[in-house]
């Protein structure tokens, strides 16, 4: 009997032990934001039987309700991916969709639904070039008695029509440039449909609309930079000296970035203020956008003299994207090229190119995620707690950063109150350990990190403990065995996890993967 007491009082304790676990995994499910793009497609049968198939579609979602904005009072339940029939009578309606995610936090769209058995009237289709894609064509449909319309972008003789709702955009993009035919087949509830024909010439974009990657944070002695708004840059470089090019020269740009163009390519050019020793560089960078160019022949150019002074490496590129170039220094020293006094890029090729992030680096064994000491990042805090704050560095013992972010665990905030940023993507598979320095008023308290992909089912978190306080201590977070077929783009930070706040402010920076 002593024996099945002790073992319901185990058995009662594990349950007990495994409650608490829970409700700390649990806590992706409350730091879920509420869905976005809440929308929905309507298909409708051209019979005069008024069923409207309904399809809601939103990012971050779990289930929908369904409005259907007639006499029915009670909405329909549909779960993500799902669809649901209706039938209308002739009418206006509108349509409510409520998306809810897995915390139950909703957010809704209201569309409007016109369901009627004539033939669609006034119809008008535009038919436009898009301004940021190549070769991408954009088209609206608007009519009277009409519901969802379908193109047949007119590129093959067996293509499917893309569908949209009525007043919706739909797009297509096209393989060759050139002058199209469209399709345009206007839908209400009847049998009769509407059909117009608009024709489309195809051009391709000849400049970028989206700036090159962001390069990485990189220390000071990792990097020689010539061309870039990350990095400190090399004083006086000369991007169009006179060497009798017919390339044209200009500086592009894109918003506030800059971007150097070579238009007209034959051979470009770039002079260095001072011959670089490069030996402890190991890779040349470069991004390159281009719409008509297919490869480009990179250049380094030395004082020393011979045929071993100037040596090349060719690179393929895409049309109509950006091309990130990342050429090891052992190509060209193992060519007889020498590094220790280059003062010369030449570019050969043809077409038009913009370049952009010129630089020579190494690679580290760590990486920095975030410093604080360029343009802060957007926190975003959840758990009812205070914003956080990119600040001047309170104690620089420990810790010479001159910026630092600091957290306010707000008096009665949520025990998993927190913030996070989004960063580019993390290396999880070169790198399992992230470390961060920490300045704590409280020891002993628990610091949890933790890294998300594109949802909050995708994560992995780790703990850490602080040992000393009022100065700073790097904590170490091991994600070994972490999912590295994730990308992950989402540093979350807790302090004093599991706590409700007290108005203790804590400070962290440096944060990095190693």
């Amino acid at each position: 009997m002593k024996t099945l007491k002790n073992l319901i009082a185990l058995l009662f304790l594990i349950g007990i032990v495994a409650c608490e676990k829970d409700k700390d995994d649990l806590s992706f499910v409350q730091n879920a934001t509420a869905p976005t793009d809440v929308s929905a497609k309507f298909q409708v049968s051209t019979d005069n039987s008024g069923a409207v198939t309904i399809t809601p579609v939103a990012t971050g979602v779990a289930s929908y309700k369904v409005y259907f904005g007639d006499s029915t009072a009670t909405p329909t339940t549909v779960k993500a991916g799902g669809s649901v029939t209706h039938t209308y009578a002739e009418g206006s309606y509108q349509v409510k969709i409520v998306a809810v995610n897995i915390a139950g936090k909703e957010a809704e769209a209201t569309l409007s639904l016109e369901v009627s058995f004539r033939a669609p009237e006034n119809v008008e289709v535009t038919v436009a070039n898009d301004q940021a894609v190549s070769k991408k064509v954009n088209v609206t449909a608007k009519a009277n008695f009409a519901i969802t319309y379908d193109v047949y972008f007119g590129e093959s003789a067996d293509e499917k029509p893309v569908s949209g709702n009525i007043g919706e955009e739909v797009s297509h993009i096209y393989k060759q440039v050139g002058t199209y035919t469209l399709t345009i087949e206007v839908k209400g509830a009847g049998k009769q449909t509407t059909k117009v024909q608009k024709t489309v010439r195809v051009i391709a974009l000849q400049q970028p609309t989206t700036a090159a990657p962001q390069p990485p944070i990189r220390k000071a002695q990792e990097v020689v930079s010539l061309f870039s708004g990350r990095y400190t840059n090399v004083a006086d470089t000369d991007f169009n000296p006179n060497w009798g090019q017919a390339t044209a020269y200009n500086l592009f740009k894109l918003g506030t970035d800059e971007i150097l163009q070579y238009a007209h390519l034959n051979y470009q050019g770039i002079q260095f203020a001072r011959e670089i020793d490069l030996s402890a560089m190991e890779f040349l960078h470069l991004d390159v956008w281009t719409a008509d160019a297919t490869a480009l022949d990179i250049y380094l150019i030395s004082k020393s003299t011979g045929a071993d002074g100037e040596k090349f490496i060719k690179k393929t590129l895409t049309a109509d994207k950006w091309t990130s170039i990342d050429i090891p220094l052992s190509d060209y020293t193992k060519q007889g090229f020498v590094i220790t006094d280059v003062h010369q890029i030449k570019l050969v090729g043809q077409g038009t190119v913009f370049i952009d992030n010129l630089y020579f680096y190494k690679k580290s064994n760590t990486v920095i995620i975030e410093n604080f000491e360029g343009t802060a990042p957007k926190f975003t805090t959840f758990g009812n707690m205070a914003d956080v704050e990119v600040v001047a560095n309170p104690n620089t013992t420990g810790n010479t950063s001159t910026k630092v972010a600091k957290m306010v665990r707000t008096k009665g905030c949520e025990t998993w109150a927190g913030a996070f940023f989004t960063s580019e993507s993390l290396d999880m598979k070169t790198h399992k350990v992230l470390k961060l320095k920490a300045f704590s008023p409280k020891a002993g308290i628990t610091v949890k990190v933790k890294l998300e992909g594109a949802t909050s089912d995708e994560a992995k978190e780790v703990d850490a403990r602080i040992t000393k306080k009022n100065t700073w201590e790097e904590l170490s977070f091991d994600f070994t065995g972490i999912d590295t077929s994730t990308t992950y783009t989402k540093v979350v930070v807790f302090f004093d996890f599991g706590e409700k706040g007290d108005d203790t402010t804590y400070y962290y920076d440096e944060i990095t993967l190693n």
